[in-house]
């Protein structure tokens, strides 16, 4: 539940800010490429997104660099 709690907070237009603790963890590749993708449209838009992954290659790329 908090990891869609965080995703559905993503949604909000007017958020400045997003703090994500391992938000790609229990969700399958598809849907993280999906997050990650978002995160990085987020990202160019002006958002501060501060993360801490699970995921070493998450780590790695970031959000602005999935590979």
């Amino acid at each position: 539940m908090r990891k869609r709690l965080e995703i559905g907070t993503a949604l909000f237009p007017s958020i400045k800010e997003l703090i994500l603790d391992e938000p790609t963890t229990g969700i399958d590749p598809s849907g993280r490429m999906d997050l990650l993708g978002m995160l990085n449209e987020m990202r160019r838009e002006g958002v501060t997104i501060m993360m801490t992954p699970h995921l070493g290659s998450d780590a790695e790329a970031g959000p602005g660099r999935v590979s």
